[in-house]
C-alpha cells in the first residue's frame, strides 16, 4: 500500500449515530442494514445476508416473534448500543469488542449475529472512506496491524461459480448443494469471470438442447434433476469443452453439505444419497468421493463432504485425497478461531463468510489464522444475499484464493463479480490504489 500504515492505524474514529432498517435479501426475506455515521458526516452502510445451509456452531441470525421480520431485532440492537453514540474507537478491533461485550453471549444470540455483522461492516466502510482508503485497502491495514501481510493480492480471488444448484439451494435436484467451475489457468480477474460466464451460456444451452429446465436456483446455477452426479459432471465438461477451454484450464469444485443428507444413529454417521439406494457408511462416502476426482479427472475441491462432527470422516478424506485435491471445510469451522485451532488438521482449505461469526475482526482473525495454518482461503457470499458488494472488496482485502459469488446470473451475483473487476481495474491502472 502506498499509505503508511502506522499512519491509517493513529486516526481516531468518532462514532456521530448508528442506525438500521430492515431491507429484503434475494429470497424476499427481510434482513438488516446498518447505516454508521462518523463525527465528520463520514457514512458507512452494510446489509446482512443470510444463509440456508447453517452450520450448527454460527452466530445466531435472529428474528421477531413472527418468525419472519427483523423490526424488533432492529429497535432492541439500536437500543442496546445506543451508548456508542460519541464513543472513540482507534480501531475496527476496539469497535468490535464493545460490541461483543455489550453482546454478551458466545453465538451473538443477544443482539443478533446479523444485527452485529451489519454494524460491524458498516463501521468499516465507514472508516475506509473517512480516510478516502478503498474498503479492500483498509481490511488490508486491519491485517497488517495484526502482522499478517497477504501476498500479492492481484493473483487473488479466482472464482468459483456455482453453475449447478442442488440441496437446500434447489430442490428436487441432486443432493451436493453446489458444482462450480473454477477458471485457474487465466491471467487476469476479467479473463476468469468473462470464461466462467461463457461456459455458464454453454451448460444453459446443452439444458436446453436435452429438454432440460433452464430455470436457476438461489445462486443463480440450473438445477439437475436428470440422473446422477457423474452424468451432471459429464454435461459440465461438456460445456467446459464446447466454449472452448479444457480440463487442466477450468476446474470443478463441489460443495456437498453432506450435513443435509446426513443422520446421526446410535454414533454412527449414515449419508443417505439419493442416487444411491443404501446409507453410506463415512469410508463409503469416502470411496464414493475417490471415484468422483478419479473418473472425472479435473475435480479441484470438495467442500463438507461430511457432517461437521463426523471427525472420522473428515480425517480419513485427508488422508485419502489431500495430497490430491482442496478438502474445504465451511459448517466444519464456521469462520471460527477457535474451531480453526481444535479442527486445522481436518481440511487444508477453509470457507470465510463474516456473518458466521457476527463480527468482521473475528472473522479477520479467522483469516490470519487459517493462513497461518497454511490453509487455502475461500470467501464467500451466502445463498440469501443482496446487492450488496462489500464481500468482494474484503475478499480482496484479505488476499483470499478463490471467491464463491454464486452463478454468473442473478443481480445479487453479479454485484460482486462486477466489484471485483472494478478493483482489479483499479489496481492496474491506478498506481495509487495499493
Amino acid at each position: 500500500m502506498c499509505r503508511d500504515i502506522e499512519e491509517i492505524n493513529r486516526v481516531v474514529f468518532i462514532v456521530d449515530s448508528i442506525s438500521a432498517i430492515e431491507v429484503l435479501d434475494s429470497r424476499g426475506n427481510p434482513t438488516i442494514e446498518a447505516r454508521v455515521v462518523l463525527n465528520d458526516k463520514t457514512v458507512g452502510r452494510f446489509i446482512a445476508p443470510s444463509g440456508a445451509s447453517v452450520g450448527i456452531h454460527e452466530a445466531v441470525a435472529k428474528r421477531d416473534s413472527d418468525g419472519f421480520s427483523v423490526r424488533d431485532v432492529i429497535n432492541d440492537g439500536l437500543a442496546k448500543i445506543r451508548s456508542l453514540h460519541g464513543m472513540r474507537f482507534s480501531s475496527q478491533w476496539e469497535f468490535d469488542a464493545v460490541l461483543a461485550s455489550i453482546d454478551g453471549s458466545t453465538n451473538k444470540s443477544i443482539l443478533g449475529g446479523n444485527f452485529c455483522i451489519a454494524v460491524s461492516v458498516a463501521f468499516c466502510v465507514a472508516c475506509a472512506s473517512k480516510q478516502n482508503l478503498h474498503i479492500s485497502n483498509y481490511v488490508d491495514s486491519l491485517m497488517r496491524s495484526k502482522g499478517y501481510v497477504a501476498e500479492d493480492r492481484k493473483n487473488k480471488c479466482t472464482p468459483m461459480m456455482n453453475v449447478i444448484n442442488g440441496g437446500v439451494h434447489a430442490i428436487g435436484g441432486l443432493d451436493f448443494q453446489e458444482i462450480m467451475i473454477t477458471p485457474i489457468a487465466f491471467n487476469t480477474m476479467s479473463e476468469k469471470i468473462i470464461v466462467g460466464a461463457k461456459i455458464f451460456h454453454k451448460l444453459r444451452e446443452i439444458f436446453k438442447e436435452r429438454g432440460y429446465s433452464t430455470n436457476v436456483g438461489d445462486e443463480g446455477g440450473v438445477s439437475f434433476s436428470n440422473g446422477s452426479t457423474m452424468k451432471a459432471l459429464g454435461i459440465l465438461n461438456e460445456a467446459i469443452e464446447k466454449a472452448g477451454y479444457n480440463r487442466n484450464s477450468v476446474k470443478i469444485s463441489l460443495d456437498v453439505a453432506a450435513s443435509n443428507f446426513c443422520k446421526v444413529e446410535n454414533g454412527c454417521f449414515l449419508y443417505n444419497l439419493s442416487e444411491i439406494n443404501k446409507a453410506l457408511s463415512s469410508e463409503e462416502l469416502c470411496q464414493f468421493y475417490c471415484d468422483i476426482v478419479k473418473e472425472c479427472g479435473n475435480i479441484l475441491s470438495i467442500e463438507d463432504p461430511f457432517h461437521e462432527e463426523d471427525e472420522a470422516g473428515w480425517i480419513t478424506i485427508m488422508k485419502r485425497l489431500g495430497d490430491e485435491i482442496m478438502i474445504v471445510g465451511d459448517d466444519l469451522f464456521v469462520t471460527n478461531h477457535k474451531m480453526i485451532s481444535h479442527k486445522k488438521a481436518l481440511a487444508n482449505a477453509i470457507i470465510i463468510k463474516p456473518n458466521q461469526i457476527g463480527l468482521l475482526s473475528e472473522a479477520i482473525e479467522a483469516v490470519i489464522l487459517a493462513k497461518f495454518n497454511s490453509m487455502m482461503l475461500i470467501f464467500s457470499h451466502r445463498s440469501g444475499d443482496t446487492e450488496e458488494p462489500t464481500i468482494a472488496d474484503i475478499a480482496f482485502g484479505c488476499g483470499s484464493d478463490f471467491v464463491k459469488f454464486g452463478a454468473p446470473c442473478r443481480g445479487e451475483r453479479i454485484s460482486k463479480y462486477n466489484q471485483l473487476l472494478r478493483i482489479c481495474y483499479e489496481s492496474d491502472y491506478n498506481k495509487e490504489f495499493f
